[in-house]
């Protein structure tokens, strides 16, 4: 089911958005005051994405450090393994929901999609 048009804007002006990115390595997105990331996660021969919902803290810190800070989370995050059953990762039970998972999806495709028709 594709959410994205029922979502995006036809709610009262909900919109998720790409607003900074690291090239094959991670999205950040920005829905009103709510920030997700969403990192390419690489385990030996397994890639995968893992999502996460930024807490206060982790926001503050994207504020005064900006991209710098990111790409530092998002190398924790995949370096941690939170998929792995006996991950001691602190981001392991962060995963956002499928329904939010869904949405950051066809947000990056867009994204993509409008970024290669300006291009």
């Amino acid at each position: 089911m594709n959410i994205l048009p029922i979502l995006n804007g036809l709610d009262g002006g909900f919109k998720m958005n790409v607003i900074d990115t690291e090239q094959y390595s991670w999205f950040l997105l920005r829905d009103k005051d709510n920030l997700y990331l969403d990192v390419n996660c690489e385990n030996g021969f397994m890639g995968y994405t893992y999502a996460i919902k930024l807490g206060e803290k982790e926001k503050k810190e994207y504020a005064q450090n900006g991209h710098n800070y990111i790409n530092t989370l998002a190398n924790d995050i995949n370096s941690s393994v939170p998929i792995a059953k006996d991950s001691l990762s602190i981001y392991k039970g962060r995963s956002v929901s499928k329904e939010i998972n869904q949405l950051i999806l066809e947000t990056i495709i867009q994204w993509n999609t409008e970024k290669d028709t300006i291009s």
